[in-house]
């Protein structure tokens, strides 16, 4: 389920570089279908949430500096040279995604300065990772969320075969690669010291790269 909760949560953070769309490619069926879930999140509410986490959390605001730090940009490149992940993204891209598209984006904002005003929002926030998570689990009809993505599995063959894909043994190593990776293990140690729980910061890496892509949007 976290996993489920941290994909759906990426798209819902990089969403603005596509004004609430799923960038598509060729038939767009996939897009179509990851629609109907991204369409189900009040992203204005996930936003504002967003805005004030990266206003006044430290917790978050070392997530996203850690995301955009040059032992990031060397985790994303070794990661980007395994031939796995491009057969991965390559399929995803047949299916109707335009997968390449965000990562470019997401390559884009790995050279980007920290840039957390500390005035820009009101907005009252829990604190800390659990708290951004738990805040944002609030505001998302996540009953609706799994229903409806249990429902695109059952009924619609290019989110099967996506998910397959995406959950299939043959990736199992290139998963496995990001944890022993000596840039992940450094980040994950520099996180720790800034009070981010080790496995809240091994599962949530993905979004605080998605969050930093996002940052030129969001301001």
């Amino acid at each position: 389920m976290k996993f489920v909760f941290a994909l759906l949560v990426i798209v819902a953070a990089a969403s603005p570089l596509t004004a609430y769309r799923i960038p598509s490619a060729g038939s767009g069926a996939l897009a179509k279908d990851l629609q109907d879930l991204l369409d189900l999140i009040p992203l204005d509410k996930v936003i504002d949430i967003t805005r004030a986490y990266l206003a006044r959390d430290l917790q978050l605001q070392s997530l996203v500096m850690l995301a955009l730090s040059p032992e990031s940009k060397a985790l994303v490149r070794d990661v980007e040279a395994r031939p796995e992940l491009k057969e991965l993204l390559d399929f995803v891209q047949e299916k109707g995604v335009d997968i390449y598209y965000l990562v470019g984006k997401v390559n884009e904002a790995v050279g980007l300065a920290p840039l957390v005003p500390s005035s820009l929002s009101e907005q009252e926030i829990s604190g800390g990772i659990a708290g951004y998570i738990s805040d944002v689990l609030a505001v998302i009809p996540v009953n609706e969320l799994v229903e409806l993505f249990y429902d695109k599995l059952d009924n619609s063959q290019v989110f099967k075969e996506t998910w397959a894909e995406l959950t299939s043994p043959r990736y199992l190593e290139l998963y496995n690669s990001v944890a022993r990776n000596t840039h992940f293990h450094k980040l994950t140690n520099i996180a720790k010291k800034a009070g981010v729980n080790e496995d809240d910061y091994k599962t949530y890496y993905p979004l605080s790269l998605a969050i930093a892509a996002a940052l030129r949007a969001l301001y």
